[in-house]
């Protein structure tokens, strides 16, 4: 299946075995791509610069969401992401 379809899509790539439900769901089709960058991680998480994305993420400041590179690229998986949105979420 390719990017369009599985934005379309409801649940599975089952070549990749990737499956999205709720949150995950949801920012993929927002975005259109499995990882997130620094500005889109930016965008979701409310913080006004890279800077302040990056100081929290080296402090710790948000527990649970691990983020990699990919060449000179951060990102955070978008499962990684909503189960840190969905986390943060009161009762």
């Amino acid at each position: 299946m390719d990017w369009e379809g599985m934005k379309n899509s409801n649940t599975t790539d089952s070549s990749e075995g990737a499956v999205l439900t709720g949150t995950a769901l949801l920012l993929f089709r927002q975005f259109g791509t499995l990882t997130l960058g620094v500005p889109e991680l930016c965008k979701v998480l409310c913080f006004r610069s890279k800077g302040s994305l990056y100081n929290a993420l080296s402090r710790g400041r948000l527990p649970g969401l691990r983020t990699y590179r990919i060449g000179h690229r951060r990102v955070a998986d978008v499962r990684d992401v909503a189960k840190y949105l969905d986390s943060q979420r009161n009762p």
